[in-house]
């Protein structure tokens, strides 16, 4: 990591070269909880926790901030957000306070780390 970015040699760069298309999955940690399949997404404008991760980790809940907020997904559907949540997430030597969006949604990651990243 640098300047906080993640960075990649040239040998972990996949066959197809720097325009491949598999997802990015990292693991962190909160606290002292790992947090496996975390998904680093580009295209994404923010950044999203599913309730069911949330639930999981050892963080307060009166802690979530009210929000308005509704995510087109992209299927085109129209998400509520159910509140906002910032939480110190280690990834490699570094903790970031990072605000996350939480949706009670089914997802394939346990959380999503949007544009920022």
């Amino acid at each position: 990591m640098a300047t906080n970015s993640i960075t990649f040699t040239d040998e972990e760069i996949p066959s197809e070269g720097i325009g491949h298309v598999k997802a990015l999955y990292i693991s962190a940690m909160c606290k002292d909880h790992h947090i496996a399949r975390v998904l680093i997404d580009n295209d994404s404008s923010l950044n999203v926790m599913p309730k069911s991760t949330l639930e999981k980790l050892p963080v307060d809940p009166s802690y979530i901030l009210p929000s308005q907020m509704v995510v087109r997904a992209f299927d085109g559907s129209r998400r509520e957000v159910l509140g906002d949540i910032k939480i110190p997430i280690m990834i490699g030597p570094f903790v970031f306070n990072t605000m996350f969006q939480v949706m009670d949604i089914i997802s394939s990651y346990t959380s999503l780390l949007g544009r920022t990243w």
